[in-house]
């Protein structure tokens, strides 16, 4: 299976080529998927002016057995139609072809050599203390029973060198920012103070009355539902012995009730409908 491909991007509009490019598909991919080729991405400021001018047309001109010969067919392709820049073609490839780094083996040799010039870039290292300072506000959080900053309380020292740093400084707006912000709303009316709501309709009106004569109802139906509870609660000192034993024979009523549908319906026989009910449901109906 190859794995090597050349594309070329033409103008939508009028078909010309106007740039060359070398792809490859992975080998993990089920399918051939040639993303280099169809991806949107920016090639160059030119080739994204000439994508939104012109719009884009992708063709695959060929595969490869390796990355080799895509370098070299890609070089082919860039010479016979011409590069823009040069004044020798309608390409805008910045180059004549053939770069890339597509399954380049790195040697032990330059792997150190990476090695030795990454490292350290990142940042200027930790020091001893304050690895040791990380260490120690970590292994408090831990003690704490937190493993995150969350619930994390800051020492009486933090506290203090915060409090230094935050004293005398400057609020969010200065006065000169509040007395502009203060003249651009004066001239602005508002759109809210003052404003009158609409009078209530009729039948607003009607609805409102509705609903709460519904709710005064569920509230005094309420009180005289507790009413009528507290009542029985003092004339019957064992409530709530004869409450259970009245919800114990309720739950044995229902399961009684239960069983005999279930035996009512294992003795009735199943209704079985002849081939033609369908048939004689619609003469019937006819």
């Amino acid at each position: 299976m190859w794995y090597h491909y050349v594309y070329i991007h033409y103008k939508a509009d009028n078909d010309v080529p106007f740039y060359v490019g070398k792809g490859h598909v992975s080998k993990k991919a089920k399918e051939q998927v040639f993303k280099r080729a169809n991806e949107p991405r920016l090639k160059n400021l030119h080739w994204a002016n000439t994508v939104k001018t012109h719009g884009l047309r992708v063709a695959i001109f060929a595969s490869c057995s390796s990355d080799e010969e895509a370098q070299r067919l890609e070089k082919v392709l860039i010479a016979e139609f011409g590069r823009k820049d040069l004044g020798r073609g309608s390409l805008i490839n910045r180059t004549d072809g053939g770069e890339g780094s597509c399954g380049m083996i790195i040697s032990p040799k330059h792997r150190e050599r990476l090695s030795v010039s990454l490292t350290g870039r990142k940042g200027k290292p930790f020091s001893l203390e304050q690895k040791e300072e990380m260490s120690r506000r970590k292994k408090m959080q831990y003690a704490n029973g937190c493993k995150t900053t969350k619930g994390y309380h800051h020492t009486l020292e933090t506290k203090a060198v915060l409090s230094a740093k935050n004293k005398g400084r400057k609020a969010f707006f200065s006065e000169e920012h509040k007395a502009n912000i203060s003249a651009a709303k004066k001239n602005k009316p508002s759109t809210l103070k003052g404003k009158k709501r609409p009078p209530f309709s009729s039948e607003w009106r009607a609805n409102l009355s509705a609903a709460a004569t519904r709710r005064y109802a569920k509230e005094e139906g309420r009180a005289a539902s507790r009413a009528a509870w507290e009542k029985v609660k003092v004339n019957n000192p064992n409530w709530r012995q004869d409450l259970l034993e009245r919800s114990a024979k309720g739950a044995r009523q229902r399961s009684l009730n239960a069983k005999i549908r279930r035996e009512l319906k294992a003795q009735t026989p199943p209704i079985r409908f002849p081939e033609n009910a369908h048939n004689a449901v619609l003469s019937f109906g006819a």
